[in-house]
């Protein structure tokens, strides 16, 4: 076996595979390390292809990636060889779902779950799958019955031990957990309107809890038996709260679009409670869709909800803002070695460095790689980053450093 080859094996072993909805913490955090910068024509494209609408992103495992996918009335799941592209099998099911906003898309919206052998999925009507990952063969199906979400179920499953903890919403039914190996129902408890936000598992001070961010209240509770931990209200017009929360030492973010703006919430134990402590409320962090990069107590994210949404920066103790920068349209953020790649919604793509400072550019794309609506995050593996947009799906090398 020549140098390059065994090289090239052991990059792939050091590779944190991506196997859930935000990365291997749910944060968009790898420690992976990527090039400095890229080529005056850009990074290099390793390939693209064509791809259903839809916005759930890319998960990658073992050499092969899954998404979803619409084709026509159906929801499409894909497994392909993350190398090229091609498809190694895809299962569909009917999918019909009507859109109070059809020109952006019916679905599906939530990002797949790898758990061992199992390839968990969320469609547009709350249809939950599980798959043998390797075969493509459906191992069984549960319809959630989620209160009325005029977008569609987008919720992304969490995984925690046995169970798969998703949201459904309504009275007694804010969230749900199923058994991973035969989809039955273990518990559904507590009351929340239903929103588009992937629940979040948090420890604090040691102890597990699962926060889901619902369209009028934020709340966590215990993943075992569903009971509720804690609660807070946070309004959100429409209901449309999307943005997955973030934590990191015992700060909990929360934002939403349309004015309702950010929220920091302080958690700490005492005794077999959680206490909870709003630090902030802030309007000058309001993510729409996006999401919320938490590094050296510091949030970056894009505010605002159509357009230029300026690349905002929030002390997170105090929600002193730190610097806007309004030269950015709305963009998904991903953090990787200690520099940040930016993908808008135009579908550029820029290499940063974020800073309590401000942003630095490193890099960018001449051109855009996807087109509009570029809204999924991208996904890293090794240095391979795998995009989407409406229309196709695209691999990029951003080299190693």
């Amino acid at each position: 076996m020549n140098f390059s080859l065994v090289l090239l094996l052991f990059q792939v072993c050091q590779a944190e595979d991506w196997l859930q909805w935000g990365g291997p913490n749910r944060n968009f955090v790898v420690s992976a390390s990527i090039a400095d910068t890229w080529s005056a024509s850009g990074p290099k494209i390793l390939w693209k292809r064509p791809l259903g609408e839809g916005f759930s992103s890319v998960l990658v495992e073992g050499g092969v990636l899954y998404t979803m996918y619409r084709r026509g009335a159906e929801e499409v799941v894909l497994a392909a060889d993350a190398a090229t592209g091609k498809a190694k099998w895809e299962q569909a099911n009917a999918a019909a779902f009507v859109s109070q906003a059809p020109e952006q898309g019916i679905g599906p919206r939530a990002t797949p779950l790898i758990v061992g052998d199992r390839l968990f999925t969320a469609g547009i009507t709350g249809l939950v799958q599980c798959f043998d990952k390797t075969t493509g063969a459906r191992r069984w199906t549960r319809q959630l019955r989620p209160s009325a979400l005029p977008y569609g179920y987008a919720a992304s499953p969490l995984s925690y031990r046995d169970l798969l903890i998703l949201p459904v919403g309504g009275q007694g039914s804010a969230m749900t957990a199923l058994r991973q190996s035969d989809g039955s129902v273990v518990w559904t408890k507590n009351n929340a309107q239903a929103s588009y936000v992937s629940p979040l598992l948090i420890s604090v001070d040691g102890t597990d809890q699962v926060v889901q961010l619902a369209s009028k209240s934020v709340f966590a509770v215990n993943p075992l038996n569903g009971d509720l931990q804690w609660f807070a209200q946070h309004e959100t017009p429409y209901g449309l709260s999307v943005a997955t929360p973030v934590y990191a030492d015992g700060l909990l973010f929360v934002s939403s679009g349309y004015g309702a703006g950010g929220r920091m919430f302080e958690l700490k134990r005492k005794g077999n409670k959680t206490e909870v402590r709003e630090l902030w409320k802030t309007s000058k962090l309001g993510v729409h869709h996006g999401n919320v990069l938490f590094a050296d107590g510091v949030l970056y994210g894009s505010h605002g909800n159509t357009g230029t949404a300026a690349l905002t920066a929030i002390e997170a103790r105090s929600g002193r803002v730190l610097w806007t920068d309004p030269s950015f349209q709305k963009s998904t953020l991903l953090s990787a070695g200690g520099k940040a790649v930016l993908l808008d919604q135009n579908g550029s793509l820029f290499l940063t460095r974020l800073t309590s400072k401000g942003v630095q550019i490193l890099a960018q794309t001449e051109k855009p790689v996807l087109a509009h609506n570029a809204w999924t995050p991208p996904s890293l593996v090794g240095t391979t980053l795998y995009l989407r947009d409406r229309a196709s799906l695209a691999a990029v090398e951003l080299g190693r450093r």
